[in-house]
C-alpha cells in the first residue's frame, strides 16, 4: 500500500488522491447543518475485508439529513437535543466534512477512527474504501474492555491472575494488528470500489492470465499490478483468482482496456504467445501468459 500520490486508482488508473464527499458525489448521505457546516452519514465499522464479504455492513439513518441541527466543524457522531434540552436516546452517525478533509490530508488511513471517513478519487470521482482495515480492532468496544483490564494490571498488582491474562491478550491483539498493518503495507494495494451504500463493486474483467511462476505473496484480490506491452504502460486490478489463473480488470477510463486488448489480440492472431511482465508497487511479481481475453 503506497503513499498518497503514488497509489493508483482501480477505476481510472491514474495517481490516486483522496477527497471527502460532496453533495454531488454522495447525494443519499450528504447534508448541511443549520449553521452551514456540511456533513455526511459515516460508514459503520467493518472487521471483515470487502473481498471476503462484499455486501455492505453499514446502516444509515437519513432522518438527520432533513433536521435543523447545529454542529461544529470537528463534529463526529452528533447527538441531538430534545425541546427540554435533554439528549436524545440515539446518536446520529455523522461527521463534519471539514474534519473528514483534515483526516484525509494527514493520510492516516490505517489508523484508528479512520473507518468513518468516506472518500473518492479526485480524478474520476469513484467511491473507494479500504479492503482490509486492521486498526478496526482498536475501535471496538471489546478492545477497550481488554485495554481497561490491562491498565488495572499495571496499577493494581493484587489482581494479578485476571489482569495479567487481560494484559497478555491486549499485547497479542496489539502485536497481531501491527503485523497485519505491516503485511498490508508490503503486499496489498488495499482499495476497492464501492457504491453509495458501501457495497463492493467488482470491476469488469477483461483478461485472464496464468498464475504459474508468479509470486503468491503478491496475489491478493484488489491488488493493482503494473505491466508494459509494446512500450505502453497499463495497470491491472485483480478481480478473481483460482488455483490456475487470475482474472484482471484493466484500469482506465481513457481507452486503456480497449488498447491493451487490441494489442494482445493482434499478437495472438499472428500466432504469438502473449506474456505480460507484472510488478507490484515496484516489486517484481513474475511474467504471466495471457490465457483468455473477454
Amino acid at each position: 500500500m503506497l503513499k498518497q500520490g503514488e497509489r493508483i486508482c482501480p477505476c481510472c488508473g491514474k495517481p490516486l488522491y483522496l477527497i471527502p464527499p460532496t453533495e454531488e458525489l454522495l447525494p443519499n448521505r450528504f447534508g448541511v447543518s443549520k449553521n452551514g457546516v456540511p456533513f455526511y452519514l459515516i460508514s459503520d465499522l467493518r472487521y471483515i475485508p470487502y473481498t471476503m464479504k462484499p455486501k455492505s455492513m453499514s446502516e444509515f439513518n437519513s432522518e438527520v439529513l432533513s433536521k435543523d441541527i447545529k454542529i461544529g466543524y470537528n463534529s463526529l457522531l452528533y447527538r441531538g437535543n430534545t425541546a427540554n434540552g435533554r439528549h436524545d436516546q440515539g446518536r446520529y452517525k455523522i461527521i463534519a466534512v471539514p474534519r473528514a478533509e483534515k483526516m484525509l490530508e494527514h493520510n492516516l488511513l490505517m489508523f484508528p477512527a479512520m473507518y468513518v471517513a468516506v472518500f473518492f478519487c479526485r480524478n474520476c470521482g469513484a467511491k473507494l474504501a479500504l479492503n482490509f482495515y486492521p486498526a478496526s480492532v482498536f475501535d471496538s468496544i471489546g478492545f477497550l474492555g481488554v485495554f481497561a483490564f490491562s491498565i488495572l494490571f499495571v496499577f493494581q498488582r493484587q489482581l494479578t491472575a485476571v489482569a495479567l491474562a487481560f494484559f497478555c491478550l491486549f499485547s497479542l491483539i496489539v502485536l497481531a494488528t501491527l503485523l497485519s498493518c505491516v503485511f498490508v503495507k508490503l503486499f496489498m494495494s488495499n482499495f476497492v470500489v464501492t457504491d453509495l451504500r458501501d457495497n463492493m463493486i467488482i470491476p469488469k474483467t477483461e483478461l485472464s492470465i496464468s498464475r504459474n511462476g508468479l509470486k503468491r505473496i503478491f496475489l491478493y484480490r484488489s491488488n493493482i499490478y503494473e505491466t508494459e506491452l509494446d512500450g505502453e504502460r497499463f495497470y491491472l486490478y485483480l478481480t478473481e483468482k483460482s488455483k490456475s489463473d487470475l482474472k484482471l480488470h484493466v484500469c482506465g477510463i481513457d481507452g486503456e482496456p480497449e488498447r491493451l486488448l487490441a494489442l494482445i489480440r493482434e499478437k495472438q492472431e499472428c500466432g504469438e504467445t502473449v506474456t505480460l511482465p507484472l510488478t507490484f508497487e515496484g516489486k517484481p511479481v513474475g511474467t504471466a501468459e495471457v490465457t483468455e481475453i473477454f
